[in-house]
């Protein structure tokens, strides 16, 4: 069963698991051998201590750091028309902890050690931003919140996702679609890649085939995304300027940060375009008020502090890291806005 928004977000789960095999990302499509996952009736789910969950976007990356088991992303991906609240940020902890806790070892006669564990990071990305406590509680529990709605570069396929409606699915506001969403999403996944290879007959029963165009070419349009982290504690999500090579990138180089109306333009110290992004001002001050952040600012602002974004590019089936360099005046700018914007607005939940 579908409603008009889980297709929405599945379509936006879809984006950005394409987008971000650019920075190091492998989609996890089936099961395989892999005793953590489940192939269940609805897609691909993920066992827990407690039960199996259904987690259908899932991507490992492919750098696996000393000292650690292998990182796995859960993704999820709302394109609503509020903001994400905290009842769904509360799920997404359950499902967190409870498949963390899978491989607790119960005391058996073969002394048998469970093997195949994973170190997992799940990450909610919204069009619509999220309510100030469910920033709060996601920032004290590990769930990252990545904002997509002031994004410049993501806001055709955003537009092109939100231009379907329920005809499109043979829906209507009051009734979920009996459908398959799996065949959906793996008409979706195809057509992304190649728009050819997309089997419309088969998934639920689409009249939007040709308005589904326009929401690949938009994700083919931007063609790659990093995830970034700035000051080496807030997540950033880069989303390239449209025909961006990443081998154009030096593995270091300075870069400044540049405030459009809505969001921030990253840009090459020539004034090159490269890639926009959105930091909600309630989510940069959490960090910063809890001393994440602050270690810089309490340096003189006369001096030439350099703020650090890392993120790791996939070139050439190659994985990279980059260290952009950027200018302590950018982020004294994204300091006072934040801080304008929070007084300008009240607190919502």
């Amino acid at each position: 069963m579908a409603t008009l928004a889980q297709i929405r977000g599945m379509l936006l789960e879809e984006a950005l698991l394409y987008l971000l095999r650019a920075s190091g990302y492998d989609t996890v499509l089936v099961p395989g051998s892999d005793p953590t996952l489940y192939a269940g009736g609805s897609g691909l789910e993920v066992r827990g201590r407690g039960g199996i969950h259904q987690i259908d976007a899932v991507a490992d990356f492919m750098v696996i750091p000393p000292f650690s088991h292998p990182l796995r992303l859960f993704v999820e991906a709302k394109c609503l028309e509020e903001p994400v609240g905290l009842p769904l940020v509360r799920n997404a902890v359950g499902v967190f902890k409870d498949v963390g806790e899978y491989w607790v070892c119960t005391p058996t006669l073969s002394g048998t050690i469970p093997k195949g564990r994973y170190h997992y990071q799940y990450a909610i990305f919204s069009a619509s931003g999220y309510t100030r406590d469910a920033e709060r509680y996601a920032f004290a529990q590990d769930i990252y919140l990545i904002p997509l709605e002031k994004s410049l570069y993501m806001a055709r396929i955003i537009a092109a996702i939100r231009s379907l409606d329920y005809s499109d699915f043979n829906l209507s506001p009051n009734h979920s679609s009996p459908g398959s969403t799996q065949s959906l999403r793996s008409t979706i996944r195809h057509g992304i890649a190649d728009r050819d290879e997309a089997d419309f007959g088969s998934s639920l029963r689409i009249n939007a085939s040709n308005t589904l165009d326009a929401f690949f070419d938009a994700v083919r349009n931007v063609h790659v995304a990093l995830m970034g982290v700035l000051g080496k504690r807030l997540p950033v999500f880069l989303v390239a300027s449209p025909g961006l090579d990443l081998n154009d990138l030096d593995r270091s180089q300075m870069v400044r940060i540049v405030p459009q109306e809505e969001g921030y333009i990253l840009q090459s110290s020539s004034g090159k375009d490269l890639f926009s992004f959105d930091i909600p001002p309630a989510l940069f001050k959490l960090y910063e008020d809890h001393g994440l952040l602050s270690k810089e600012w309490s340096i003189d602002l006369k001096a030439e502090v350099i703020w650090q974004l890392k993120a790791f590019a996939r070139t050439r089936d190659q994985i990279r890291s980059l260290t952009l360099e950027v200018a302590e005046q950018s982020m004294v700018e994204i300091q006072r806005r934040a801080s304008e914007e929070l007084r300008r607005k009240p607190a919502s939940h």
